[in-house]
């Protein structure tokens, strides 16, 4: 007889197609969500040009610029408290920016902050009063409202104890 070759065996590979698999699937996985991301990224960003005719730019931490020329609003992590502030406004030493936005056309501003208590509202307010402005109206409910005028300007500040949210609103004032 013919010298025969012993058949070569053939070896399991159940256990390396099991770990290919696994391994795609966790590649697909990672890769879906970073793509599913990016997507959802795009998306906003496009639904908000398209409706503003405007530039928008979402981050990865979710924060948002948009611009159009006339208004800007930039929320999120990124937010901060506008440069092109007018300086009789002080900036608060508490709190963080959530969102600050302008309407250059109006001259007018507009910053929320979060985690305010109560008392920083109310030492913001005082501060303002050494600042020169005037006050024109304050009231409290369900949030505290103070309105302010100087020169040829209107300033609102509200405070929300529920949320610990403080909104700075600058406008000219009509007259």
């Amino acid at each position: 007889m013919p010298d025969e070759k012993p058949a070569p065996q053939q070896k399991n590979n159940t256990l390396t197609i099991v770990l290919i698999v696994v391994g795609v699937i966790i590649i697909l996985g990672i890769g879906g969500c970073v793509a599913a991301g990016f997507v959802a990224k795009k998306a906003a960003e496009g639904l908000v040009r398209n409706a503003t005719g405007g530039v928008v730019n979402v981050n990865n931490d979710g924060s948002v610029k948009l611009s159009d020329g006339d208004t800007s609003i930039n929320a999120g992590e990124t937010a901060s408290w506008p440069a092109d502030m007018p300086s009789d406004v002080p900036k608060p030493t508490f709190g963080q920016v959530k969102m600050s936005s302008k309407i250059a056309s109006e001259k007018a501003w507009n910053v929320v902050l979060e985690n305010v208590s109560a008392d920083q509202f109310k030492s913001y307010t005082a501060l303002l009063k050494t600042k020169g402005w005037v006050s024109d109206a304050e009231t409290e409910f369900v949030v505290s409202i103070a309105q302010f005028k100087k020169d040829d300007w209107a300033l609102t500040v509200t405070h929300d104890p529920s949320s610990n949210g403080l909104s700075v609103n600058l406008m000219p004032q009509t007259k």
